[in-house]
């Protein structure tokens, strides 16, 4: 199945807004083992929109393209799109009336440009929007069907969800193409190129298996795709290179399947019926951020102390002025004490501890930009480990924040004989 996308917005090639849409739905896809060929991103000029449209039309089973479809001027999706088709440009009466009824459910009276937004090309599909306003619509240009979205990342994702993935999986089977499998796993603190190494001979032991690496420092998440005459030989394949990959790279594997590790944890946790609380110096919040993203998190999380001065160290989690004097605030003792404190002032299951040096200043020969003390604490003692991240702040604080999480996961599922005392 060849599938390409295509955005729009003069924003997008000004660079005033990032275009996050075409990488959310080759992730969605790509786990389904549909792999996106081409990316374009044109603005709001008539042109240049139909020029990229008749360039990937030929070459695509399926087009999407997203943007442009909204109440105001330069939302010329839908007249680009009539014009390509050669058809009039219609407003949905269902999507308009849908559109009033929530305003008026939400005590908004009649919006300028509504009635805009409801329309489409004559004979066009009409998908209803469950994240907003406009409808999204796909047709048929003979072999390739084009699907039109709004670009709002949250309209775009809920359209895709309802409307696009079923239409794809559907086309798939109709046009014979073989099964598909597809499993993904994440690692935190491995390098592509060593996962690459323990890996490639995967691709010659399995037939028609597919490996790919995705690294984002510090995750990696490889993924298991393979082709076979019947599903379930596919699917046999695929969980067989994902649990030979599993052992081949051992304890810096987090999961297989799920490749947040936010969920991954929360899930976890849920699972132990523990909960967590979290001291954070230099990731400011970042992990707790993290951590009440994932729905439900509130079953797991208690709370926590942003940490950053050391007396709000010393006031509320306890930690000695005389570690501080000796050991610095970016410590192990300290860590530790961080994490103990947190656990016991929230009265949880489990504390976790965050001190480093985020950067650009503030390393010493001893202690350079990118060190960070990470523990965790439970009713039976405390770990730490140091860590080194690379620069800039923003990495730094990231990969702690992710290195945080996996280190409370398997401290949470390690049986109670392998706990370390501090």
């Amino acid at each position: 199945m060849r599938l390409s996308f295509l955005a729009t917005g003069n924003e997008l090639v000004k660079g005033e807004r990032a275009e996050g849409n075409a990488a959310w739905l080759a992730s969605e896809l790509t786990g389904r083992g549909l792999v996106p060929r081409r990316h374009l991103v044109v603005g709001d000029d008539p042109a240049d929109m139909t020029d990229a449209l008749a360039w990937l039309r030929p070459q695509s089973d399926v087009v999407v393209v997203s943007g442009g479809l909204g109440p105001t001027s330069d939302d010329i999706t839908v007249d680009v799109m009539a014009n390509f088709l050669g058809v009039a440009v219609e407003v949905h009466q269902p999507s308009l009336e849908r559109a009033r009824k929530l305003l008026a459910e939400r005590g908004i009276g009649p919006l300028p440009g509504l009635e805009r937004q409801a329309r489409i090309p004559q004979g066009a599909t009409v998908y209803e929007n469950p994240a907003g306003l406009a409808p999204g619509f796909s047709f048929d240009t003979g072999k390739t069907r084009v699907f039109c979205f709004p670009g709002v990342p949250a309209e775009f994702k809920a359209l895709s969800r309802s409307a696009l993935i079923p239409a794809v999986d559907d086309m798939t089977v109709r046009r014979g193409h073989l099964p598909v499998a597809v499993e993904r796993l994440l690692a935190v603190g491995l390098p592509e190129s060593r996962a690459n190494e323990a890996l490639a001979h995967l691709e010659t032991d399995i037939e028609g298996l597919t490996l790919g690496f995705l690294p984002s420092s510090p995750e990696l998440v490889i993924t298991f795709t393979v082709r076979a005459p019947d599903a379930q030989q596919a699917t046999q394949r695929c969980q067989t290179a994902a649990a030979l990959a599993r052992d081949l790279l051992g304890p810096k594997v987090v999961s297989v399947g799920e490749i947040r590790p936010n969920h991954v944890l929360v899930h976890a946790l849920a699972k132990k019926g523990l909960r967590l609380a979290a001291a954070e110096s230099c990731t400011g919040g970042l992990l707790m951020a993290m951590v009440t993203e994932v729905p439900g998190s509130s079953a797991v999380f208690t709370g926590g102390v942003v940490s950053y001065d050391n007396e709000v160290k010393q006031r509320l989690l306890g930690v000695h002025a005389g570690d501080l004097a000796q050991h610095g605030a970016v410590s192990e003792p300290v860590a530790l004490a961080m994490a103990k404190g947190i656990r016991d002032l929230m009265g949880t299951d489990l504390g976790v501890g965050i001190t480093g040096i985020a950067g650009p200043d503030g390393g010493t020969q001893d202690k350079p930009v990118g060190t960070v003390f990470i523990a965790v604490a439970d009713k039976d003692g405390a770990t730490c480990r140091r860590h080194h991240f690379w620069p800039p702040r923003q990495e730094i604080r990231r990969a702690a924040a992710v290195h945080a999480l996996v280190m409370v996961l398997k401290e949470a599922t390690r049986e109670p004989k392998e706990k370390q005392e501090p």
